[in-house]
């Protein structure tokens, strides 16, 4: 009497799998590093003044109302286009 048994898994697909899920881990443990820095981000906008006058003027161009500002823009520069 034999028994022969097939399945939908071979080694193939099994290293595949494994390879997949090696690679979500490592991009689990980034996206953690990545939620960690922005806590720690938040938390200093919340709470220090300066660090968030600082990014309003980096990221939003804010200034004061005696301010001029001058912004200096590379001619191969793509981000205007």
């Amino acid at each position: 009497m034999v028994l022969l048994v097939i399945e939908d898994t071979n080694i193939f697909s099994l290293v595949e799998l494994k390879s997949d899920l090696k690679k979500l881990k490592e991009d689990n443990i980034q996206k953690e590093k990545d939620i960690e820095n922005i806590k720690q981000k938040t938390l200093e906008l919340t709470t220090n003044p300066e660090a968030l006058e600082k990014f309003a003027r980096e990221n939003y161009k804010m200034k004061k109302k005696d301010e001029v500002i001058y912004l200096f823009v590379d001619k191969d520069s793509t981000e205007l286009e």
